[in-house]
């Protein structure tokens, strides 16, 4: 008898865990915590120059933004900076696929992480320049280079803005457009 009641106890408590989680929008808050934890531990490691712990300490903040049920926010930053770090390490096809998943999650997260698209999509075109896919690049570097201006980045950084537009252009030749890697030179150049 004294088993039976504790299961029913068990049953009562694992409910009224589901039902809370339910009213408080699914967020788990020891996963908010330890994603806020992780990521500033990635964020230190990174600034130290230490990569392999960043990388682990923003895999460790992505895993609680997708346990926690967080958002697409909170998985897109964490993602963003986990395949950055990953870009940097050599792990180029990881990466990419990883800024792809930022895009599709800045996509779904209703406006709220709009500010990763511009880094992201530089990340990406970035990435794919310095794998010499430079078929891939030029696409991407026009979609970077149009998130840019429209956050006013010729303005607020012209001179990150101006490299930009260098290697879209270096880009654009080895693809063989020369007449646009020249109008791209002329851009930064003028910048």
């Amino acid at each position: 008898m004294h088993a039976a009641s504790a299961h029913r106890g068990r049953i009562v408590f694992l409910t009224l865990g589901l039902v809370s989680l339910v009213f408080t929008g699914c967020r788990n808050p020891t996963n908010v915590g330890a994603y806020g934890q992780y990521s500033r531990s990635g964020r230190i490691a990174e600034e130290r120059g230490d990569l392999l712990m960043a990388r682990h300490e923003y895999s460790r903040a992505l895993w609680n933004a997708r346990a926690g049920w967080l958002g697409p926010k909170a998985e897109a930053t964490a993602l963003y900076d986990w395949s950055r770090i990953t870009g940097y390490l050599g792990g180029y096809a990881e990466a990419e696929q990883g800024f792809r998943e930022v895009l599709q999650l800045i996509g779904r997260s209703k406006g709220q992480a709009q500010e990763l698209e511009a880094p992201a999509l530089c990340e990406r075109a970035r990435l794919l320049f310095d794998t010499r896919q430079f078929d891939k690049a030029v696409p991407a570097f026009e979609t970077a280079v149009s998130a840019l201006e429209k956050r006013g980045a010729p303005h607020e950084d012209p001179i990150g803005f101006a490299e930009f537009l260098d290697d879209y252009s270096a880009a654009l030749r080895a693809v063989d457009l020369a007449a646009r890697a020249d109008e791209v030179a002329q851009q930064s150049a003028a910048i």
